[in-house]
């Protein structure tokens, strides 16, 4: 996933980032171990930074690239999901065969699984509440079978 595209994505982790840099890196990468803590999934949060270096908490893989993007869509592949908000990210790597997830629907499937309602995550409404449009509810639908399990 895209680490500076999920933080801006999202009010809450826009608030930790605008105390530093760092603290909205390490809120996200501490909300993500607790994802997966409960879901068990392999995450990577890629974030643009000056040599490519690794990192890992609880679970949770830290990359950073000179570009995260450039990185994302070269580790891409069938069965992953990619978390970007990125036009380009997306298509890129849904044509290498993995799914694209928006940053903002993300987190909202993540605030559910926080909140013990992961179940409910499907429906008509978006984050914040807002009424998703017909064409952005067969979106979702389509990419059901693999965001059904984040």
């Amino acid at each position: 996933m895209d680490g500076y595209n999920l933080i801006r994505a999202v009010p809450e982790l826009i608030g930790q980032e605008m105390r530093s840099l760092q603290d909205g890196r390490d809120y996200l990468v501490r909300e993500l171990a607790s994802y997966v803590a409960r879901k068990k999934h392999s995450v990577t949060v890629v974030f643009d930074g000056p040599a490519v270096s690794h990192q890992s908490f609880a679970g949770v893989k830290t990359v950073y690239a000179p570009s995260a993007d450039s990185y994302i869509i070269d580790h891409a592949g069938p069965g992953m999901v990619v978390v970007s908000s990125d036009v380009w990210v997306a298509e890129e790597t849904e044509r290498k065969g993995a799914t694209a997830c928006p940053s903002d629907y993300f987190w909202h499937r993540l605030t559910l699984v926080r909140s013990g309602q992961a179940a409910a995550g499907r429906g008509r409404t978006g984050p914040g509440g807002r009424r998703l449009s017909r064409a952005e509810r067969r979106a979702i639908n389509r990419r059901a079978s693999l965001l059904d399990q984040l």
